[in-house]
Parts: structure tokens; sequence; C-alpha cells
């Protein structure tokens, strides 16, 4: 159900709490088409983010306003990737909010999201395209959760938001396991109808009515114009609400872009900078192994089934 569709003053029941570069766009895209969910004008608010900057929270209103139009439906959602890496500090403030939610998280392989991650940032954040890898992870390399003060810092913490277990163990003591759904960016790619059926399944959404596959939003990509990319941005930003209404439109504007503004084949990340990151990585993906096995998750990915 779009958001112009969906009564002022309510709140979500439903988060897709990321984390970024795991698909968590069109997935929201893609439950807010369902006629029982109601989403947010706008797919990233950002609202419970400011814990963990050790801000105050926005005034409700500012929030409350994103799903005006609200007629019922069974889930009123919105979708910020960063909660994940909010762990506890973003989780509380949710709770004592909200109440009752639930919350999906996507989990990627952290080397693949990373790198994923910085041709994002570098394409489409801060269209610096003399930013390089061995750059960005020098950069990434100096945050730390307790360093992170605004908005901007995030564009470089994605080297440490990829310690998924150090932050889901917090989720699950603030939130319990039968609010928190996990799913597998892999399976996602290998069967994404089945695996988005079992998402419904678990919120008790009929399929009815609601497509197999989701859209695909938000490449990572490599741009001829960065001016072309700054109006686009502009675009999507000032116009998000109409594009939320009609998804369509959206994705037949997306693939136009991708088309004019791609330079096609990507530069890749060297690859002592892949061996670094699966260093990196080894210890935080065990222990998630570890901790998703104790709350019995079916059917790990690759990345950690030799953990």
């Amino acid at each position: 159900m779009s958001a112009d569709e969906c009564k002022s003053g309510v709140l979500p029941n439903l988060l897709l709490g990321g984390p970024g570069r795991t698909g968590t766009t069109s997935l929201f895209a893609y439950l807010s088409s369902h006629p029982l969910v109601c989403g947010s004008q706008k797919k990233e608010t950002g609202y419970f983010l400011n814990p963990l900057f050790n801000q105050p929270l926005a005034p409700i209103e500012t929030y409350t306003k994103l799903f005006a139009g609200f007629t019922g439906q069974k889930y009123v959602l919105e979708a910020t990737p960063a909660y994940l890496l909010g762990g506890r500090k973003v989780a509380d403030a949710i709770k004592k909010v909200l109440g009752d939610f639930r919350v999906v998280f996507i989990l990627r392989d952290p080397v693949e999201r990373y790198i994923s991650g910085y041709w994002h940032i570098r394409s489409k954040v801060l269209q610096d395209e003399s930013l390089t890898c061995d750059d960005y992870l020098t950069r990434s390399l100096g945050v730390t959760i307790e360093s992170l003060q605004g908005f901007d810092d995030l564009h470089y913490a994605i080297l440490v938001e990829g310690k998924y277990a150090d932050y889901l163990e917090q989720w699950y003591e603030v939130a319990g396991e039968d609010s928190i759904y996990i799913m597998f960016y892999d399976d996602l790619v290998r069967d994404q109808p089945e695996t988005l059926r079992e998402l419904l399944a678990w919120l008790h959404l009929p399929p009815e009515g609601i497509a197999e596959r989701m859209p695909h939003s938000n490449k990572a990509l490599q741009v001829r114009s960065s001016t072309m990319q700054q109006l686009a941005r502009a675009i999507v930003k000032n116009g998000e609400p109409f594009l939320l209404r009609h998804p369509n439109l959206k994705r037949a504007l997306s693939e136009i872009y991708y088309a004019v503004n791609s330079k096609g084949k990507r530069e890749t990340c060297p690859p002592r900078i892949r061996s670094y990151l699966e260093d990196y990585y080894r210890e935080p993906n065990r222990r998630l192994g570890v901790l998703l096995r104790e709350k019995n998750t079916p059917q790990l990915p690759g990345w950690l089934v030799e953990y």
C-alpha cells in the first residue's frame, strides 16, 4: 500500500534494519507494495540513529508525519540500513518509543558488502572518482562505534559495520528472538521467490496481490558524469514520495539512468585488499556463525559454513 494511501500519528511496527548494500531498498519497495503494508513516505528515515551519535531523538511529530494516511494496514514499515550498527543504543530507543516491533536484517558476506559499499560511497554518495580502495580502507580503519558523531561518519563505517555479531547480540537482548528475522543476501540471489515467500510467512502476510520478485534498486556503479549523478540524486530526493507510489515508473527511470550514466565494466579493488578483508572478518564471521547456530538459524550461507 503506497505511503499516501496509508492516518497521522501512527508509528511503525516493522523495520528493515540493514545493513546497507544488502537489498534493503528493493525489499522496502517490495513490502510496501503489499496491500497490508503501509510504507513510510521516504524509505530511509534515520529517526532512531541519533542515540548512536549520543544525541536525543527529534520530536516524534517529525517521524509520525512520514506515515500519514495510514488506514489500518497490518504493518507500518520503515527501513534504515544503519539501525543494525546502532546495536543496543538504537534498539533501546526503538523499544522505548515503539513498544513491540519486528525487525528484518539481511546479512551478506562482509567482504563483498564492503567492496560494494566502497563503490556506492565513491560514485553515489561522495561522488569522488579519485577515491581509491586503499584510501577508503585507510579512512575506514580509523572509524569505531565510539568515534561516530553524525550521519556523514557512516560513509566510512562499512568496515566496522561488517562485524555483524557484535550488534546482533545486542539486538537479540533488547528485542528478543521472536521479533528478529534473519535473511541472507545469498538466498535472495539463489532463489528470490522462495526466500520472499518465507519472509511473508513469518510476517503472516498472504502472498496474493504481490509480485514474486523485488524491484532491483540502488545499484553500485561507476558513473560517466558526476553532474548527471547529482541531478539524479536531487530528483530522487525531492520526488521520493511520488516515486514510491509509482514503482514501475521508478524502475523504468532507473534503468534509463543506468544505461546512460554507467561506465559499464567497473574497476576492481586490488587482490591484497580482498585478502586483508578476509583476514579482518575471519573472527567476526566465526562469532556470527556461533550466534546464529545458537538461534537455530537454518541453512547458513557458504561464507559462514566453515565457521
